[in-house]
């Protein structure tokens, strides 16, 4: 992902460089803030795309958490006690999902193209909590 998102602008960098290499960095001025908005969009988008679940049965809680490559940038913390019961279904546009339900919250296990890889998660999950699976497909 980061050679998709790098790559590019470096070789448009390195192209108008060199047609802009009598004047006296007015393209600069332009470049910079594309530059910036690039790298804020790449770093959103791997916060985004980066969540990890953490379930501690010491505490008997919850944790989903969003990371910048290794580093946990935030965290939200629920109660095991929120969630009735682990729902393995179908996802808009294909694909499988697994998650945590609850009254008022549901919390992602795993999600995929292959239904073998949800299924063995939710698994895991419902042998971890001792919440029911209950396949929805």
């Amino acid at each position: 992902m980061v050679l998709v998102l790098v790559v590019p602008i470096i070789s448009v960098l390195l192209g108008l460089r060199a047609i802009d290499q009598r004047s006296s960095g007015e393209l600069l001025i332009i470049l910079v803030p594309v530059v910036i908005v690039n790298v804020g969009l790449f770093l959103l988008l791997q916060i985004a795309t980066n969540v990890w679940i953490q379930i501690d049965m010491t505490t008997r809680r919850v944790s989903t958490l969003y990371k910048l490559f290794w580093w946990t940038v935030f965290r939200r913390v629920y109660d095991l006690s929120q969630f009735d019961h682990i729902s393995l279904h179908r996802i808009y546009r294909g694909g499988y999902r697994a998650a945590l339900v609850g009254r008022e919250r549901e919390v992602a296990v795993a999600a995929s193209w292959r239904l073998g890889s949800v299924r063995q998660a939710a698994e895991r999950a419902a042998a971890v909590t001792g919440l029911r699976l209950a396949d929805q497909l």
